[in-house]
């Protein structure tokens, strides 16, 4: 009995270093972007162990949904290590057991809260495995498997929880011909074609160790198929681009390198000092279209005359339209907003932020955060709660139809997909990066502007405070960027696109439809259990 009992806890000690281990290895590509064929391989063991592993009967859905809780927060993990540099937030008066209070919960629960939801597609395969289904039909397993884990991650996108900042698209945004795809299907079908190519990778190996080599080449050649297939689609994509016919125009993003600390407290003259010499300069470099970065004048717009002054006249100045951001009250709400500011003045239409920050522009469930965390309630950045738009508001210009957005939102799909369809012909996303300065985020944040664009088919300027500002292009080429911690403009010729891409014109069909798929061999698998029988080999 002392042997069995031993022999058990060496094999739990074995699955949860393995199910650890295959979830930093997956989320690697987030943090080193050339090792993006991790993501590829390294859910492979688990599936392995998913798939073909009798399940103890007597928690036959506990465990399963217990091992991918734990891969998928090591996941989580990795994704949001980030929040570790930007320790020790004293700009926001934290002392530093606060800090890490603040910035633990954020690193532990935000991930344990995303891989409660994802965990299920675990529970998934082990419905499958109880009905006999999988036995008859391990195709469709591993179909239902991968839609289910791309559904697991758009879950991620809702309620004020909702940070989808680690899917399997941002780690592959660097090797522009695998992330084509998501022009046609959306982000979530890079997660749909990893997943399933790693099924098939697992069910090559099982196959191989059951001496059925013909079942493993089969299994080989369909994972290759199915990579081969999405990256040759890229590579075509990449090198059929061609704008011949479109009217281009000379952008330019400012980057002002104004810290969090002169930026909100109290160095006006400053601020504004530097965003005149910044776009004086880009102005007589040829730029048409001068790009601001988020709040980069960090008061209400409304509340003094000299902001409207100094920003027409800066317009005077320059003949340049200016797309300025800065703080907008109306009525009891304030928001961050975007406005041209073109020879007719400040317009009338503002575009305001539409996916406000949890705990960093509101707080919500203000009272219980309150009683239970006072730190991470103090965690936001302005003392007067920001109130979200509801308008994709694109500006009709001389040189364009512009959609805006403001940092958080851009790692929103369905934002930027409304601008478009409602007329954009470029996006320009203003964002403020410094409170994370020096971390990894700043690069995470700048490849979601590239998903952005590539989903789109259009141009992108993108203006970060302290950086990483870019200009890119439909297909993710980032044409020129200003690093971290840099002052100065880029410039860029961009080009005026109105074509729609299939993603576009029916947004993140995969969810529905596997949604629908998963529901569907679920209900199956009940109704056939009698004859599929409860074989699990």
């Amino acid at each position: 009995m002392k042997k069995v009992g031993k022999s058990r806890a060496i094999g739990r000690l074995s699955s949860f270093f393995l199910y650890a281990f295959s979830g930093f290895l997956t989320a690697l590509p987030l943090v080193f972007g050339k090792g993006w064929i991790f993501a590829w391989l390294a859910p492979v063991p688990i599936l392995y162990r998913e798939f073909f592993t009798v399940e103890d009967k007597r928690h036959r859905y506990l465990r399963p949904w217990s091992r991918g809780l734990l891969y998928f927060w090591c996941y989580g993990f990795v994704a949001f290590s980030w929040f570790a540099g930007i320790y020790p937030i004293d700009y926001l008066g934290y002392d530093k057991w606060d800090a890490i209070i603040v910035i633990v919960m954020a690193m532990v629960l935000l991930p344990l809260i995303q891989a409660v939801c994802s965990a299920f597609v675990f529970v998934y395969i082990a419905a499958m495995k109880k009905n006999g289904f999988f036995t008859k039909h391990k195709v469709l397993s591993f179909f239902g498997t991968a839609f289910l884990w791309s559904v697991a991650e758009w879950c991620q996108t809702l309620t004020f929880l909702g940070v989808p900042w680690g899917r399997f698209a941002v780690g592959q945004a660097e090797n522009r011909p695998i992330i084509q795809s998501i022009s046609l299907f959306g982000p979530y079908f890079i997660t749909f074609i990893i997943v399933l190519t790693a099924c098939f990778v697992a069910n090559a190996a099982r196959s191989l160790l059951l001496g059925k080599g013909r079942r493993a080449i089969v299994s080989i050649a369909l994972a290759v198929l199915i990579f081969t297939a999405n990256y040759g689609f890229g590579a075509l994509r990449i090198l059929t681009e061609n704008y011949d016919g479109a009217d281009s125009v000379t952008v330019a993003a400012l980057q002002g390198n104004i810290l969090f600390e002169d930026k909100f407290y109290g160095k006006d003259d400053y601020i504004l000092s530097t965003y005149r010499q910044l776009t004086v300069s880009a102005a007589e470099d040829g730029a048409q279209l001068i790009l601001w970065p988020e709040t980069a004048i960090p008061y209400d717009i409304n509340s003094d005359e000299k902001y409207s002054n100094y920003l027409t006249e800066l317009q005077e100045r320059t003949d340049a339209v200016i797309l300025s951001s800065f703080f907008r009250q109306e009525g009891d709400k304030l928001y961050n907003s975007v406005c041209p500011v073109t020879e007719e003045g400040i317009g009338n239409r503002f575009y305001s932020k539409r996916h406000l920050v949890p705990f960093g522009e509101y707080v919500p469930l203000e009272s219980f955060i309150n009683a239970v965390c006072p730190p991470l309630a103090r965690f936001a950045a302005i003392d007067y709660p920001l109130s979200a738009g509801d308008d994709p508001c694109v500006f009709q210009l001389p040189l364009g139809k512009i959609s805006s957005l403001v940092c958080f939102d851009s790692i929103f799909e369905e934002l930027c997909r409304e601008g478009v369809c409602d007329g954009a012909q470029l996006i320009c996303i203003s964002t403020n990066d410094s409170w994370f300065s020096g971390s990894e985020a700043l690069r995470q944040h700048n490849l979601q502007a590239v998903l952005r664009c590539v989903e789109s088919g259009r141009f992108g300027v993108r203006a970060a405070n302290t950086g990483i500002s870019s200009v890119i292009s439909p297909t993710g080429e980032i044409i020129s960027s200003l690093g971290d911690g840099e002052q100065g403009y880029i410039k860029g010729e961009v080009r005026i696109l109105s074509e729609l891409t299939l993603f576009d014109n029916i947004g993140n069909i995969i969810v529905p439809v596997g949604i629908v798929f998963v529901l569907s061999t679920l209900v199956w698998a009940n109704l056939r259990k009698k004859q599929y029988g409860n074989s699990n080999r």
